[in-house]
C-alpha cells in the first residue's frame, strides 16, 4: 500500500515541495480504509474572481467504482484538510457497506431457508 501512485496536479498555482509533502502526509491515514486502492489523482486549483478561493478535488481509483471528493475554502491548506476528511468519510462508508454485504452472504448461505440462493 505504501507504493500507491499519487498524482498531484495544480491549476493556476505552483506546486512546491512543501505543498506536495503536505498532500502526501494527509493521504497516508486515508489509505487504511482502502487497502485495494490503485491510484490517487489530486487536483489543486486557485479560482480568480469576486471570491478568491481554492479548491481541492481527489479521485481514488479502486476496483469497481472510484471515490471522488471536492472541497472549497479560502485557504489552500484548509481545503486540502477538508478534502481528505470527506474522502475518509466516503471510504469508511464504502468499507462498512462491503463488510455488511459479506456478512449478509455468509448468514444467508448458512440459513436453511435461504441456502438455495447460493447453490
Amino acid at each position: 500500500m505504501s507504493n500507491l501512485p499519487i498524482h498531484v496536479t495544480t491549476h493556476h498555482l505552483r506546486l512546491s515541495d512543501a505543498l506536495s509533502e503536505f498532500v502526501r502526509k494527509k493521504i497516508t491515514p486515508v489509505q487504511r480504509f482502502a487497502n485495494d486502492a490503485l491510484a490517487a489523482d489530486i487536483v489543486l486549483r486557485r479560482h480568480n474572481g469576486a471570491r478568491r478561493c481554492f479548491s481541492a478535488s481527489a479521485r481514488l481509483a479502486l476496483p469497481g467504482r472510484d471515490v471522488h471528493s471536492r472541497a472549497v475554502h479560502v485557504d489552500l491548506y484548509a481545503a486540502i484538510r477538508q478534502l481528505f476528511i470527506k474522502l475518509a468519510r466516503h471510504l469508511r462508508k464504502r468499507k462498512t457497506r462491503r463488510g455488511r454485504a459479506v456478512r449478509f452472504r455468509e448468514i444467508a448461505r448458512n440459513h436453511p431457508k435461504m441456502g438455495f440462493l447460493f447453490r
